[in-house]
């Protein structure tokens, strides 16, 4: 495996990674109406408090959250938050 090829594989690892975060959680912030979360699977790492306390830490108090993962993260949960406002640079 060359330099060139080995860059590449790697790239596309990272992209998998950092460009696509969350992609078993969605959020969609609302104008008013509070928070509605649900769960497709009851996640075995978060819990409604959790998410609701994170959200309201983030001050996205009206939003809609559905959590489709069960090894759903408090991690993965914040990159959905913060995906807006992170960029990445391509090396």
């Amino acid at each position: 495996m060359n330099a060139l090829t080995k860059r590449s594989k790697i790239g596309e690892l990272l992209t998998m990674l950092y460009f696509d975060p969350g992609r078993n959680i969605y959020l969609k912030p609302k104008k008013a109406g509070g928070m509605k979360i649900s769960f497709a699977s009851q996640p075995k790492g978060l819990d409604e408090k959790m998410i609701y306390n994170v959200l309201r830490d983030y001050k996205m108090l009206n939003c809609e959250v559905l959590v489709r993962d069960e090894n759903a993260t408090v991690d993965e949960l914040i990159d959905v938050i913060m995906a807006n406002h992170r960029k990445y640079v391509r090396w």
